[in-house]
């Protein structure tokens, strides 16, 4: 797991875990669009969370700006927040319940 990620990604996973998901697969390939990807699987169901990057950011630093969840390793960005996004800007934390609800 890459030391930068934002604080945000280990709430999200904290909570994801504390519904019973278990992380399968880590560190999943990516392209300029994520950061990072981690796979979780709970009663047979798989969901994919990946660290979303701004399009416009720079591509030598990329900023995350959102956490997206997909049933399936993404091949684009936005098959990887079919089930939904968590933006992480302001007001993040109390979305959070709402966004991993999304995933069951």
């Amino acid at each position: 797991m890459p030391a930068d990620l934002p604080p945000q990604w280990s709430v999200v996973v904290e909570a994801l875990t504390a519904k019973g998901w278990r992380e399968v697969e880590s560190d999943i390939p990516t392209d300029w669009w994520s950061l990072y990807q981690v796979s979780f699987v709970r009663h047979g169901q798989q969901v994919v969370l990946s660290l979303l990057t701004e399009p416009w950011s720079d591509q030598a630093r990329p900023h995350a700006w959102a956490i997206g969840a997909s049933r399936t390793i993404p091949i684009d960005r936005f098959a990887a927040a079919e089930l939904g996004s968590l933006t992480l800007g302001r007001g993040w934390r109390q979305n959070v319940t709402a966004f991993i609800g999304l995933l069951s």
